[in-house]
């Protein structure tokens, strides 16, 4: 036990050596403007709430379609002035201004401690409500039948056996054939042991007798000697197995 408190240590100061001490952020920096493009890429960059949406450029010159995903922003991208492209009332997508670009992109430094921890909330709930907030299929009604019964519905079973039937009529094109990239090969038919939930007593004893003793197990710094000490008492094992499984068979959460 001296011995290992002793590596602890060392392998702190190492760290602390290393990468550096801890510590909070002292400041962050955020862009001034709004609209970017980048020629490398060939994106328009959008700077909302503590994120840039990428959209990708269309077919004719200077045009870019509404829809986007979260990238980081390319080192070349230049400041630009844009307007809506839309077609019959509804929009299509951006169009970036003739001209030269503004110029290249600029950062505000941001220091006081409670506008930081505005910015970066608001980047984290952005992050976190990014399929809701921008109706991504899994949100979709359609979506949520196969998503049912904790992943374990009929509809999904169809999927992994290659059994597409009507059922996925309902989806669009690209959802179709994105979900059919999920169909199992025979070779994998054949081969796939059906998960049945259950956890054994053997496979518990296995994991832990497996697993490194230093590794923590739980925030409060506890490792994995418990755990293994445990695992080598057949009841106990039995126990601790039973508890385990009835979490993925009966589809609740364990409290600790």
């Amino acid at each position: 036990m001296i011995q290992r408190l002793n590596d602890k240590r060392m392998h702190q100061k190492l760290s602390r050596i290393a990468k550096g001490a801890y510590q909070g952020l002292d400041f962050i920096e955020v862009p001034t403007g709004e609209w970017y493009h980048s020629r490398t890429s060939n994106e328009l960059y959008c700077y909302t709430q503590g994120v840039f949406e990428s959209h990708p450029a269309d077919k004719q010159p200077r045009r870019f379609l509404a829809h986007h995903t979260l990238k980081v922003i390319q080192a070349d991208a230049m400041q630009v002035t844009v307007y809506p492209w839309k077609r019959r009332g509804s929009l299509r997508g951006y169009r970036i201004s003739k001209g030269l670009p503004i110029g290249p992109i600029k950062w505000k430094r941001i220091s006081d401690k409670d506008e930081m921890e505005d910015h970066l909330l608001e980047r984290n709930k952005r992050h976190l409500q990014q399929m809701a907030r921008e109706h991504t299929p899994p949100t979709q009604q359609y979506f949520q039948k196969v998503l049912s019964e904790f992943g374990t519905s009929e509809t999904t079973s169809r999927i992994l056996e290659d059994e597409i039937t009507n059922d996925l009529d309902q989806f669009p094109r690209v959802v179709r054939l994105w979900l059919q990239q999920f169909t199992r090969t025979k070779e994998e038919q054949e081969q796939c042991v059906p998960v049945d939930g259950f956890i054994y007593p053997f496979e518990f004893q296995q994991a832990f007798k497996s697993v490194k003793e230093k590794t923590f197990s739980s925030p409060s710094g506890i490792h994995y000697t418990f755990w293994k000490c445990m695992a080598m008492d057949d009841k106990i094992s039995e126990y601790l197995s039973t508890i385990m499984c009835l979490s993925f068979v009966y589809g609740f959460v364990n409290d600790r």
